[in-house]
């Protein structure tokens, strides 16, 4: 499941540019990179930020899809439901940038309209709410299948900077109080402490990813008893 933009000149895809205009437009944009002949990703996963792009020629007569165009007319941003918080007004200013600089403009195949930079704000609303919707067939469909130790890969996974930059904090700090205090000679401190400390912050993001699955698990199973 995403959530989709497209960018066209309009609903018939009338007006095609040559894909070498609109792939140096995407690849001026910073972070974005790309994946194959008519497809690029912004993939900054630590960041909550993921965002799928490409382009293709839109026609109503058959075409041979093996062959690259050597013109588009359409391009599709693809942001997965799970990423949409961070990555929908990423994916929206983006598209927002793609339209004004081929004078296209954008679709909202979700709410069935067309997107400006005076109606982003409500863009933005309409993102919020398909999130909040898809989050809960989600989370519904999840209940299903998840298991304690594939909630616990993901949540282990979903560590940002901060919060292991954290815990390895935390554990430095325990290490060293815990040597003053039982008073190590200096030669042990310095052997043992980068020791304590890789082993104490992943001990401490282990176990906070365990508590917080288990605790997922929990709801999970209660909404799909609900």
């Amino acid at each position: 499941m995403s959530y989709d933009l497209e960018v066209r000149a309009d609903a018939e895809y009338s007006k095609a540019v040559p894909l070498a205009e609109v792939t140096s437009v995407v690849e001026s944009f910073p972070g974005v990179k790309r994946t194959g002949p008519l497809s690029f990703v912004l993939d900054r996963l630590s960041a909550g930020i993921h965002v799928n792009l490409g382009f293709a020629y839109e026609s109503s007569e058959e075409n041979d899809s093996s062959d690259e165009p050597s013109e588009v007319n359409s391009a599709t941003l693809l942001v997965p439901y799970p990423f949409l918080a961070k990555s929908g007004p990423v994916a929206l200013e983006m598209a927002l940038r793609i339209a004004e600089t081929l004078g296209w403009s954008v679709y909202d195949p979700q709410g069935d309209c067309e997107v400006s930079r005076e109606s982003s704000a409500e863009a933005l609303k309409l993102q919020a709410s398909a999130g909040g919707t898809a989050r809960d067939v989600l989370e519904r469909a999840a209940a299903a299948e998840a298991s304690l130790g594939e909630l616990f890969h993901q949540e282990m996974w979903n560590h940002g900077l901060v919060a292991a930059a954290s815990a390895f904090v935390a554990a430095a700090a325990a290490s060293i109080w815990l040597m003053f205090d039982w008073e190590w000679p200096a030669e042990r401190f310095e052997k043992y402490l980068p020791w304590t400390v890789t082993l104490g912050g992943l001990g401490i993001l282990w176990l906070k990813s365990l508590v917080k699955s288990y605790l997922r698990l929990r709801r999970l199973r209660q909404a799909r008893r609900d």
